[in-house]
């Protein structure tokens, strides 16, 4: 059995998401969506969620276009997300050359 670690989220700006805090993901793993869109965003509102000592991975990507994405795993170093609006991103997305 092969041990694989995941990407870390290494800063998030989504500051309305329930796994954000201090601006750092709390959730073990994140997804990302076939747009670089963090599809585990989850807006606040009167909720809090996520554990203060975990911080966060990537679990999957399906952002084919995407330079680091190999079998739909995450191969970049780590990776940021960041507010666009209404929803988050993966800033460190690259599109293949």
């Amino acid at each position: 059995m092969t041990t694989v670690e995941m990407v870390r989220v290494a800063g998030c700006d989504m500051t309305s998401c329930s796994y954000n805090k201090e601006n750092q993901c709390h959730t073990p793993g994140i997804s990302v969506g076939p747009h670089a869109e963090c599809n585990t965003f989850n807006y606040r509102g009167n909720s809090s969620g996520g554990l203060q000592e975990v911080i966060g991975g990537v679990g999957a990507c399906i952002a084919s276009s995407c330079q680091y994405n190999e079998m739909l795993e995450c191969k970049a170093p780590n990776i940021d997300v960041g507010d666009d609006q209404t929803h988050a991103d993966c800033e460190t997305y690259k599109p293949r050359a």
